[in-house]
């Protein structure tokens, strides 16, 4: 039996709301979300994905070298999985595992979801919604917070995922690690560094979105002006003209430095490496490695200073 959200929905109509212009809106709002889903946790309705889709090729669809958590407040999002596919509604939230390929479609007039993705050094939230009730997905502002215990929450999801029973303990097990991951996102709730002046605020809008996004397969200049809410030619001037790199360039570099991680500190072949830093091809990505690293990406992983 699905559980709906108890509480009126709170719709976002387009990217000039003040709950996305404001950062207090935002903090407010992320704390409000994930109280309200503590407080009523024993009834949340907790989608995981089977383990048996991991490192399944799903052509064109990302895999990520860490888990994801789509808190879903409004409308629904259906998850296409290597062997299944997930519809996520109202007051549900989804749980994927790392290294688990999905794509998404949204859809409903009050589509609203809080979406929680880590980085190297934080972890990050920001909301999807559908501008005006239609067309695909924006983003809003992305707020990384370096006060989340991020490899606490990543070891709780990889915890919960990898709970295979349906006993009595093994619900209870879930729900208290689901508890524990809820309070460590709420603690961490706190505005990191400096807030930026205001006349660099695009620029740094421009940033967060590449750098949570940058291994995204179809990542791309149309896309991320999209976003923006501007044209590719004018989002790549300014951005040139601000940091001294073109886009795909900065794109680039920061996936190349994912896979260095990737490579010394997981598991992941190559060519789950190449496409959890968003390359379909790997001879594209050793090619990329080569050419930013000066090295290939094997000889990198089993030199004897891994490249450093």
């Amino acid at each position: 039996m699905t559980t709906r959200n108890p509480n009126p929905i709170i719709v976002i109509q387009n990217r000039q709301d003040p709950i996305l212009t404001q950062t207090d809106k935002r903090l407010d709002l992320y704390r409000r979300i994930l109280q309200r889903r503590l407080d009523r946790a024993e009834k949340e309705v907790i989608r995981v994905p089977h383990l048996r889709g991991l490192r399944l090729r799903l052509p064109g669809k990302p895999f990520h070298a860490t888990p994801e958590i789509f808190f879903q407040e409004g409308g629904r999002t259906r998850f296409e999985l290597p062997n299944e596919n997930m519809t996520v509604g109202p007051g549900e939230v989804m749980l994927l595992p790392a290294r688990m390929p999905h794509g998404e479609q949204f859809s409903g007039a009050s589509f609203l979801t809080v979406i929680v993705m880590f980085q190297f050094e934080s972890a990050s939230l920001h909301f999807g919604f559908l501008e005006n009730h239609r067309g695909p997905i924006h983003i809003g502002p992305i707020d990384r917070f370096q006060s989340i215990d991020q490899f606490a929450v990543i070891r709780y999801a990889d915890e919960m995922t990898a709970i295979s029973g349906s006993d009595a303990l093994s619900r209870r097990l879930r729900q208290t690690l689901y508890l524990a991951l809820l309070v460590r996102l709420i603690q961490g709730l706190r505005p990191s560094g400096i807030a930026p002046p205001i006349q660099n605020s695009w620029i740094i809008r421009c940033r967060e979105m590449i750098d949570v996004y940058y291994c995204k397969m179809d990542f791309s200049v149309t896309w991320l002006a999209g976003q923006m809410g501007c044209s590719p030619d004018h989002i790549s001037r300014r951005f040139r003209a601000y940091t001294g790199y073109r886009i795909m360039e900065m794109v680039h570099r920061m996936r190349i430095d994912h896979a260095r991680r990737c490579l010394q500190d997981s598991d992941m072949n190559i060519a789950e490496v190449a496409w959890a830093c968003g390359y379909s091809q790997p001879s594209y990505f050793n090619h990329m490695f080569k050419k930013l690293a000066g090295t290939t990406p094997k000889e990198f992983r089993h030199g004897p200073d891994h490249g450093t």
